[in-house]
């Protein structure tokens, strides 16, 4: 029975597993730098989350000191890439200039010694311009100089492949100071080397999942590739070689050899599959592929092994484009699945990967119900919160088993103090953040609970939090006077040096008055006394000469707060002056 279901305990030996690369920039820039004249120094492009093609992309500016400037491929995108031959290397690009456009090196893939140029058919426009290279002999390389070099061979193709070091797409295409954009890189394809063409067995990349053992007991044998194995585009296969390096285990490999290829064990560990006499083509190499098998005893191990499956060919030479591939055996027991734990994400986390959740993250081969939109992850921007199962078939022996789990969600609110706000003085502003479901609160004030009342002036911060998830927001309060300033006048003094009633003043319940202005007038109108501080007083006299008895008038204008804006006060009456 071949499964895609079932995983138990796991042990993995030379794990080799092969990956498109791809950079759609949604994130971040994914390592792509600048090389030559832009960006200032940095080298270091602009990350832009928006407007790419569709979502974020990465800018350059042109520094206009002379130079062309290069986008630079980061790690991930170096080394060994064999299996990218005969795929596509694809991007897009942008520039907002057409202005004084020239051609030169477009792109270039680099290794020790050996370069790929490759001329665009045509310049990126104002608009996000899509190209797709073929990375093989069929596309217009040229091979180690620009712009007249040769074609290259395919195993010249392959030598660079073999060990990239760099690779470079053109920002500048304007004689003028431009800027350019790059989105939606992708370096890839299939593998060249399937031991499991159509993936029935459950393995990708390249490998094969042979058979489940559940709980058998004695010697077994199994396949290490599928009748679907695949060769190609490979040139002439020199050799292939089975092993693992587990010394422990008690196992042989076996195969029939054909009329051209010998199965050759030379060490227990060991088998190859040896090309003799370099005629053996890939209809041969398959044919026998699918005869080698692994025996040993299946109660030795209770767990998943690998067999590490590695490829050379003649033509290439043996240092150039060995391919791995893992020949996985996976041995099952009849126990049931642990129980599984509740989980709480907070709602701006990252997707997790749902395998995590398992006691044993290598059984990855059950069903996840409800699907979510990532299919193994579950993302808390996205999927719903709510009960999860984790669905095991019944495998030979081993029973079917579910595990559910509850995957909740926090939820991050945003503004949860609101709008700043402006308080009367002498008044509290109450704020309750018991509707939002977090066990720890901390306001900048060192209050420590859901409900604080807020009454002085300031910028006050609340921080709440919940198994490691946390929200903050700041409020801005701002005091006002809400009650109108009152002004007292008394109508009588008597400045006789008695120490009672001897000034004319002025009383207010203002701590702060804006604008201030007191005239006192004599019967016949002449302004005998003025003054803009309510702390300036009267004496009674009138040019250093103590003024008459008698009746004199008033006028006070101010100005003061009142709810945040200007408030004018003007009051006028008569006084009496006594000696």
């Amino acid at each position: 029975m071949r499964l895609k279901s079932i995983l138990c305990f796991s042990l993995t030996f030379f794990t080799f597993t092969l990956f498109a690369q791809i950079s759609n920039f949604d994130q971040s820039n994914d390592g792509w730098k600048i090389e030559g004249d832009a960006q200032g120094a940095t080298a270091i492009p602009q990350y832009r989350p928006t407007g790419g093609n569709p979502t974020g992309h990465l800018w350059a500016k042109d520094n206009g000191t002379g130079g062309i400037w290069y986008w630079t491929a980061p790690k991930q995108y170096l080394g060994d890439k064999c299996y990218a031959y005969g795929q596509t290397l694809s991007f897009d690009l942008k520039t907002n200039t057409l202005d004084k456009q020239f051609d030169n090196k477009d792109l270039i893939i680099a290794s020790p010694g050996m370069i790929l140029y490759y001329d665009l058919p045509n310049n990126p426009g104002l608009d996000w311009t899509h190209y797709d290279i073929k990375l093989d002999e069929s596309d217009n390389w040229q091979f180690n100089s620009f712009p007249a070099g040769p074609k290259p061979t395919s195993k010249q193709i392959f030598q660079v492949l073999s060990n990239v070091t760099a690779i470079k797409i053109r920002g500048e295409y304007s004689g003028t100071v431009d800027e350019g954009g790059l989105d939606n890189v992708f370096m890839g394809g299939y593998t060249l080397f399937d031991l499991d063409g159509d993936d029935s067995s459950g393995a990708k990349n390249g490998n094969f999942t042979s058979d489940t053992l559940c709980n058998r007991q004695g010697t077994v044998s199994v396949r290490l590739c599928d009748d679907d194995v695949s060769l190609f585009k490979m040139g002439t296969v020199d050799s292939i070689q089975f092993f693992i390096d587990a010394f422990i285990f008690d196992y042989e490999f076996s195969a029939t050899p054909s009329s051209n290829i010998a199965v050759k064990q030379a060490t227990k560990n060991r088998l190859t599959l040896l090309n003799t006499n370099g005629k053996a083509d890939t209809t041969e190499f398959k044919k026998v592929l699918r005869t080698v098998r692994a025996t040993f005893d299946a109660k030795d191990f209770p767990y998943t092994f690998s067999f590490y499956v590695w490829i050379n060919t003649l033509d290439l030479g043996q240092e150039h484009c060995d391919i791995s591939r893992d020949c996985n055996v996976i041995v099952l027991k009849k126990e049931p699945l642990a129980t599984l734990s509740d989980t709480l994400l907070c709602g701006d986390a990252k997707p997790i990967l749902l395998k995590n959740l398992l006691k044993n993250q290598k059984d990855t081969f059950g069903i996840w119900l409800p699907k979510t939109s990532i299919k193994g992850f579950f993302s808390p921007k996205i999927d719903k919160k709510g009960i999860f199962s984790y669905i095991r078939p019944q495998i030979d022996e081993c029973p079917a088993d579910t595990l559910r789990t509850k995957i909740d969600v926090l939820g991050l609110p945003k503004n949860v103090l609101g709008r700043d706000s402006t308080v009367c003085k002498d008044s509290l502003f109450d704020l309750d953040m018991s509707r939002y479901p977090f066990d720890d609160f901390v306001w900048s004030d060192g209050t420590k609970s859901p409900f604080n009342s807020l009454s002085k002036e300031g910028k006050y911060w609340l921080t709440m939090s919940k198994k490691g998830c946390s929200v903050s927001d700041t409020i801005q309060i701002t005091n006002v006077n809400c009650k109108r300033c009152e002004f007292y006048v008394p109508n009588t003094f008597s400045p006789n040096d008695d120490g009672v009633n001897d000034f004319f003043e002025i009383f207010s319940s203002c701590e702060k008055i804006q604008s201030f202005d007191l005239q006192v007038f004599d019967r016949w109108g002449n302004l005998i006394f003025q003054s803009d501080n309510i702390e300036k007083t009267w004496n009674g006299t009138y040019k250093g000469i103590v003024a008459n008895t008698g009746v004199y008038s008033y006028f006070l204008k101010t100005i003061t707060e009142y709810k945040n804006k200007p408030f004018e006060t003007l009051k006028k009456g008569d006084l009496m002056l006594m000696h």
